[in-house]
This record gives C-alpha cells, sequence and structure tokens, in this order.
C-alpha cells in the first residue's frame, strides 16, 4: 500500500514537473511570439515614417522652426528678406553642399543641395553626379527620363574631354523623377568654368500654390 502511495506521489511529480515544463516551453514561445510581433509593429512604423518623408528628415507643408527642429541645428545662413528660405552646409556623399530649404506663405514647397565641391579634375564633377544619380536610383528607381545634352560637340568624341566640355557649357547632365509626393531634378552643368551641380525636390502637393505665387509676383511688375 505504501509503495502505491509512493508511485502515485512519483507519478504525479512527473507530471507536474511535465506541466511546468510545457507552460515554460508555452511561456518562452508566447515570448518569442511577442518579441517577432514587437519588432514587425516597430518595422512598420519606420517604413510608415519614412514614407511620409520628403527630403532628408523633412515633410513638405512644414514650418521653418519644425524644418530647424529636424536638422537638429539652426541654420547656417536665411533669406532675410522675406524669410522664405534658409541654408545648412553640410557633406552629403563625401561631398560638400549646402543645403537649401524653400518656403511658401511659411510652409516648406521646396528643397534642394547644391553641390560645392571644386575638383581640379572636372571629370570628378561626373563622377560626383553619377554618385548622387546612384543613390536616387536605388531609392526611387530609374529616372523617367536621363541623359546628356550637347550644345556644342567639340568634345563629343573624347570622353576623357567631358569634364571639361561640362565647364564650358559644351555638356550637361540631367536626370529626372516624378514620385507620389515628389518631383526631383538631378541636373550637372557648367558655363565659363563655373560648374553648378545640385538635386531640387519640388513638392507635388504645394507646386500650384508655388506657381501662383510666382505667377502673382511676376504680375506685380506689370
Amino acid at each position: 500500500m505504501r509503495r502505491f502511495a509512493v508511485l502515485l506521489i512519483v507519478i504525479a511529480a512527473i507530471s507536474q514537473l511535465g506541466y511546468a515544463q510545457e507552460t515554460r516551453e508555452e511561456k518562452l514561445k508566447a515570448a518569442q511570439e511577442l518579441a517577432a510581433q514587437l519588432k514587425a509593429d516597430f518595422q512598420a512604423k519606420q517604413a510608415e515614417e519614412r514614407s511620409h518623408i520628403d527630403f532628408r528628415k523633412t515633410r513638405w507643408g512644414m514650418s521653418q522652426e519644425q524644418v530647424i527642429g529636424a536638422e537638429g541645428r539652426p541654420p547656417d545662413d536665411r533669406d532675410n528678406d522675406d524669410s522664405e528660405g534658409m541654408l545648412f552646409k553640410d557633406v552629403v556623399l563625401g561631398i560638400e553642399c549646402t543645403i537649401f530649404y524653400q518656403f511658401t506663405d511659411g510652409k516648406l514647397t521646396r528643397a534642394a543641395y547644391m553641390f560645392a565641391e571644386e575638383h581640379v579634375n572636372p571629370n570628378l564633377y561626373i563622377q560626383d553626379y553619377d554618385r548622387v544619380k546612384e543613390v536616387l536610383v536605388r531609392k526611387y528607381g530609374e529616372p523617367i527620363n536621363s541623359g546628356e545634352h550637347w550644345n556644342q560637340t567639340l568634345y563629343k568624341d573624347n570622353p576623357e574631354d567631358y569634364g571639361r566640355a561640362v565647364e564650358v557649357g559644351h555638356l550637361s547632365y540631367v536626370s529626372n523623377w516624378i514620385v507620389p509626393r515628389t518631383t526631383i531634378n538631378l541636373i550637372l552643368r557648367g558655363d565659363n568654368f563655373e560648374v553648378n551641380h545640385g538635386a531640387v525636390y519640388d513638392s507635388a502637393l504645394h507646386k500650384t500654390m508655388a506657381e501662383e505665387r510666382t505667377e502673382a509676383e511676376e504680375e506685380e511688375l506689370f
């Protein structure tokens, strides 16, 4: 009888141990599933936040104060005439640049990278253009239009002189993207050995507002 009672105790203990083990495994599995869900939710939230970003860390329609907050520092320069423009200095992809923000009626409607790196070898300007274009293609896909445009063909048969052709205004490069909220124009061109390389972002949402404002200002001249 005693042996039977001991056996029941042992069986009960084993059963309880198995139940405890099963409970621990269930809790571990539940914790793993919860962690996976939290990670998925966090990644989805990050993706959603990125989808709302139009330029750097900013969105169209932001105020100047919001843009300054997104940049995390005061601007290096501001438009003192109408306070609708501000500039930040930075280095992007290893290229010195000026970041430009333009506001219409206090709302962000245009932004740009104006690359300021100077090169002794003018072919390096084309390399900079290609580097920026590569990143834009990775992010937004292939441009709707991209190519080189010759105003004069003096250097056209000599690819090693394409940088010189850009400097003197014979050759320019242009690529264009249209995404749901933004149009992007990447341009490399020059004249009289002054090279301009920039990526200009325009708000599709506020483009009409900016155009109407410009037209009104032009009409005031007449």
